[in-house]
């Protein structure tokens, strides 16, 4: 999905009104035929008529899709929400590394609490993926009630963790998770990631080939090899609640999947928290990337979308897909934003589940049709 070229008009949103129609892949459609009408129309030869169809096709769909009435509707009131961006250093070389580095995780914690004691009275403080530190399934409950006090400060708290699966005194298998808890430490709700990166997290298959002891091994091998995270694929489920709205908090690749929107969205979420720890990229282009891929999951889902970052572009994208309000780069800060829950569908939450098949039919139809006719030859 991020092999996309219609990613790069992400800060147009007027010309993407298509998208909660035919969805990322119908807009791709659209310029796809501009490109081949304006190729046929300045190279080819025939009747001008003939060859100005594709374009005449792509303007005609793109100006009806985008004069198509919107479903949407707010409800309640608006949430005040603080998207947290710690901006913690991740190489060698960065500000303040060897200090965090050694750092235990009470100090760790205690770093940023001048920025959490700082904060207004908010719905829900959301901090991003894998900030808080790995937690144990056996010793979860003390440890939510620790983090809750740290990362809250006595407010509803959206954070981003390692939840790690004893198999044995000395081996866990590991998952990335989003774990939503009341002020109490009291857990209300989490999201496991269901979409792992290929090789950076997982690799293909070995969860649904190898035995949980084989997996594990594999996985500490790799680990103290390569040192990648190798993770487990996370559980199904429920979508979390804030002040009785539902909401799903995807986890940094799964920002990617439109799909992933569409299906919480037909769950029932009326907004999306995204939890993404982007210091890797060393702010290169994968960030606007990465935003771009939000703005078009709010388009097509019609929800707004939540970006709370360690290090990258944390911001709010309503479901329109304008960018209200965005942090700075590399900066530790707290982003107060207000954000509106909505109901209704866009046509592309089914519309855009059968269409890149549809089109991968008539797309194989040519070469069948030429194989028919040399058998029937």
């Amino acid at each position: 999905p991020q092999s996309l070229a219609v990613l790069g008009l992400y800060g147009q949103p007027w010309l993407l009104r298509p998208v909660a129609v035919l969805g990322i892949t119908g807009q791709t459609l659209l310029i796809a035929l501009l490109g081949a009408g304006i190729w046929a129309l300045l190279f080819t030869r025939g009747k001008i008529l003939v060859r100005s169809l594709p374009i005449l096709a792509s303007l005609l769909l793109w100006i009806g899709t985008s004069l198509w009435p919107s479903p949407l509707r707010p409800v309640g009131k608006p949430l005040r929400v603080a998207l947290m961006q710690p901006a913690t250093p991740t190489y060698p070389g960065d500000p303040d590394y060897e200090r965090f580095k050694y750092m235990k995780p009470e100090e760790y914690l205690r770093e940023f609490l001048p920025l959490v004691r700082s904060l207004p009275k908010v719905d829900l403080v959301a901090w991003p993926e894998s900030f808080a530190p790995a937690i144990s399934e056996q010793k979860m409950d003390s440890s939510l009630r620790a983090l809750a006090s740290y990362l809250g400060a006595g407010q509803p708290t959206l954070f981003g963790a390692s939840l790690r699966e004893p198999v044995s005194e000395k081996a866990w298998l590991r998952r990335n998770v989003a774990i939503l808890v009341d002020e109490q430490g009291r857990i209300l709700g989490r999201h496991e990631k269901k979409r792992l990166v290929p090789l950076g997290e997982a690799l293909p298959l070995v969860e649904q080939v190898l035995s949980k002891a084989g997996h594990l091994a594999l996985h500490e091998w790799i680990r103290e090899t390569l040192h990648w995270p190798m993770l487990v694929l996370g559980r199904p489920q429920e979508l979390m609640r804030l002040e009785g709205h539902p909401f799903s908090a995807p986890i940094c690749y799964e920002n990617a999947f439109a799909s992933l929107f569409r299906e919480d969205t037909l769950r029932g979420a009326q907004f999306f928290c995204v939890l993404s720890y982007e210091n890797w990229y060393r702010q290169g282009s994968e960030l606007d990337q990465l935003l771009a891929l939000s703005v078009f999951g709010a388009i097509e889902a019609g929800r707004p979308v939540l970006r709370c970052t360690n290090d990258g572009i944390t911001c709010h994208i309503d479901e329109h897909g304008n960018i209200l309000e965005a942090g700075e780069a590399r900066k530790r800060q707290a982003l107060i934003v207000e954000v509106q829950a909505m109901t209704g569908e866009n046509p592309a939450l089914r519309l855009a589940t059968w269409l890149p098949w549809f089109l991968v039919l008539i797309s194989v139809i040519p070469f069948l049709s030429r194989f028919w006719r040399k058998t029937e030859a």
